[in-house]
């Protein structure tokens, strides 16, 4: 077994944050009209510019369209976001926006940061791989009023007898003790794995559910 330092890259959130998604970037104006005709929701990247309008997004099949309805901010200028989109087509290459949910994607951490693993169970309802990411759709057991803490520990890398480098990273949550186990929520989240194209062939994501520990795989 050996380990290997990862490059910094840009992180998309941080490293440790609630787990809610139903936060929307702003709107400059009010829309009273909540039918969304032909919409269409997906987990997208959004870039803002150096007013912190959102300005473009870039889908996980690699399209990038320009948002004609650029009412949306954030708090950052030129910075990238995860986030769940609902958007209908305007033209072949731009789309309207019409709600923008941030999803935690933080960069995987060295487990030697960390001075507690908290691994307390998610439900796994699905989990998809794409160029970028590993996506996942998880349960959450709450109150729906506690905020839930993850991030992402980069535990190793092994070498497998035939050269393959596999890093391996673990789903880190915190679930608050006064947070009773009322109903399931239903969040997402994004693992940013191309931060890793370069240094290792595939990629190991543990999660720790209400069965046991589970393992969802990537290769590059």
């Amino acid at each position: 077994m050996r380990k290997h330092k990862r490059n910094k890259g840009r992180q998309l959130w941080p490293a440790v944050c609630c787990l809610l998604v139903v936060t929307t970037l702003s709107c400059a104006e009010d829309d009273n009209n909540n039918s969304y005709p032909s919409a269409i929701t997906e987990l997208v990247e959004v870039h803002t510019n150096s007013e912190m309008m959102a300005t473009s997004v870039l889908l996980d099949n690699g399209t990038t369209y320009t948002i004609e309805n650029t009412y949306f901010t954030a708090d950052r200028p030129d910075t990238t976001y995860r986030c769940m989109c609902v958007y209908t087509m305007a033209s072949e290459t731009s789309i309207n926006v019409y709600q923008l949910g941030l999803i935690p994607a933080p960069l995987p951490r060295p487990c030697t940061d960390f001075t507690t693993h908290p691994h307390d169970p998610v439900k796994v309802e699905s989990v998809w791989n794409v160029t970028r990411y590993i996506n996942a759709r998880i349960g959450l057991l709450t109150t729906g009023t506690a905020t839930h803490k993850f991030s992402f520990s980069e535990d190793s890398t092994t070498t497998s007898d035939t050269g393959l480098r596999t890093t391996h990273i673990s789903l880190q949550h915190q679930q608050p003790e006064n947070d009773s186990q009322s109903y399931t929520q239903t969040v997402y989240f994004s693992l940013p794995v191309y931060v890793y194209a370069d240094l290792a062939d595939s990629i190991d994501l543990a999660i720790f559910t209400y069965d046991g520990e589970q393992h969802y795989g990537l290769k590059f």
